[in-house]
């Protein structure tokens, strides 16, 4: 990040890391490195430290952005099927709660 006026940077990966995410609590960092998405505790205090960092899947064939559900349990990421190799197919259905309701009223 370019450098901000009274910011101290410090350092979060010794390996590198791209595309990362902050918990909606924001006492984790998630980012991916080589194949893996990490999860890093952040320890908060006078320097902010980085804690232990945690491999938690491997993300083959990912593909753009990704985003973490509020309670850090759910990922939704972007594969790339044609080049990942094993896991399941995603349907995505669009508007799915609309025939849900009018499944439901019947």
């Amino acid at each position: 990040f370019p450098p901000v006026q009274g910011a101290t940077p410090w350092r979060v990966s010794v390996n590198g890391g791209r595309a990362p995410r902050w918990s909606r609590g924001g006492r984790e960092l998630y980012y991916i490195t080589g194949d893996s998405l990490i999860a890093t505790e952040v320890l908060l205090g006078s320097p902010i430290r980085s804690g232990r960092q945690v491999p938690l899947f491997a993300v083959d064939g990912f593909v753009g952005q990704y985003d973490v559900r509020a309670d850090g349990e759910v990922f939704i990421m972007a594969r790339d099927l044609a080049n990942a190799s094993g896991g399941e197919p995603l349907i995505v259905m669009d508007g799915w709660l609309g025939e849900l309701r009018r499944r439901a009223s019947n």
